[in-house]
């Protein structure tokens, strides 16, 4: 299905609630100019899990590819950089 040539995907109540948490967090933080790059960056995803430990791994979905996906989509919505392209480098961690 597409509206003007553009297609348009499903997504899931649950994709549809954590975009909705990322992007009203992140507004409050949108840069006066934006980035331009080269950009490098670091991401801590934490998850609550009562049976884990602090600082515990999390090896289990999602993925952290999958999650940096949805937080870059957001950024770059909001404005914070030209281009998620100039991003060269990711340090992503999931706990």
């Amino acid at each position: 299905m597409s509206v003007k040539g553009k297609p348009i995907f499903y997504e899931p109540d649950d994709l549809k609630q954590a975009r909705s948490m990322l992007k009203s967090h992140l507004a409050a933080h949108v840069p006066n100019k934006k980035y331009e790059g080269p950009l490098q960056c670091t991401v801590k995803w934490f998850f609550h899990n009562d049976k884990k430990t602090d600082g515990e791994w999390r090896h289990t979905k999602p993925d952290t590819h999958n999650l940096n996906k949805l937080l870059f989509n957001v950024m770059s919505d909001l404005g914070y950089w030209v281009d998620d392209a100039r991003v060269v480098s990711e340090h992503i961690q999931k706990f």
